[in-house]
């Protein structure tokens, strides 16, 4: 039986986490949660998750941006799917460009569980039953 593909969960929210990765389980994934964004980039290059969703505001200031930054400059992460998930609307919008340069998605919270699983995977390239 070949291993379950792994999903990093940037994220200080430990509800949340939790929450996500009960519903990660049920499509089939492994989480690897990751409370602080400073320990994200050494992690996830480590550990080489198939994606990684990234909350943006953590253990730093901008830590999203931050390691989303991080990750794309780091050759072994540089291609890693990301999906930035995040209550602050206003940074969100005010970021949006730098998403997009960085190929990030983006999924807002609170957001519909069906539409972060259909992101999740969009992001890798997976059919959904979405038009």
């Amino acid at each position: 039986m070949s291993p379950r593909p792994l999903v990093a969960v940037v994220d200080d929210d430990r509800v949340y986490t939790e929450m996500i990765g009960d519903v990660l389980d049920s499509e089939g994934f492994d989480i690897l949660s990751i409370p602080q964004a400073s320990a994200a980039v050494e992690t996830i290059t480590r550990v080489q998750p198939v994606l990684a969703l990234l909350d943006v505001r953590m253990d730093l200031a901008d830590s999203g941006a931050e390691v989303l930054a991080a990750l794309r400059e780091n050759p072994a992460t540089a291609e890693l799917p990301v999906i930035v998930c995040s209550a602050d609307q206003p940074f969100l919008r005010s970021h949006a460009e730098f998403f997009r340069e960085h190929n990030a998605s983006v999924v807002a919270k609170p957001f519909d569980l069906d539409d972060l699983i259909n992101a999740i995977h969009q992001a890798l390239g997976h059919p959904t039953d979405e038009p």
